[in-house]
């Protein structure tokens, strides 16, 4: 049961709404089938969601440092510099003084879409 309260009225109702039927339970729906998806056609060039997501987020803002990468991704800076410590292992990423550059991105990016 959620009560709906009126901002500035004494209109206060009673409604019956479901989970499935928000939108907020719709969008997390979508998301999770479309990592799933994600995860498994990245998964035949080797590459995981997150560090795809690096390699987009470099092609649209070459020389992003790793702070602002971690910013965009939604993640800590010290889950970032995994991914990105990966990446180079993988020499898919260069570091270049604090900013990256991808060596790789337009590639990677590419294969996907």
């Amino acid at each position: 049961m959620l009560t709906i309260y009126y901002k500035d009225t004494d209109i206060l109702i009673d409604k019956e709404i479901g989970v499935k039927s928000l939108l907020g339970y719709k969008l997390k729906k979508t998301q999770h089938a479309l990592r799933l998806h994600m995860d498994e056609a990245l998964r035949t060039i080797d590459l995981t969601t997150p560090q795809y997501a690096v390699l987009a987020q470099l092609e649209l803002k070459p020389g992003a440092s790793n702070a602002a990468l971690a910013r965009s991704a939604f993640i800590t800076a010290q889950t970032m510099h995994g991914i990105v410590s990966n990446l180079e292992k993988r020499v898919l990423v260069e570091r270049k003084s604090d900013d990256l550059v991808c060596i790789y991105c337009f590639f990677a990016f590419r294969l996907y879409n």
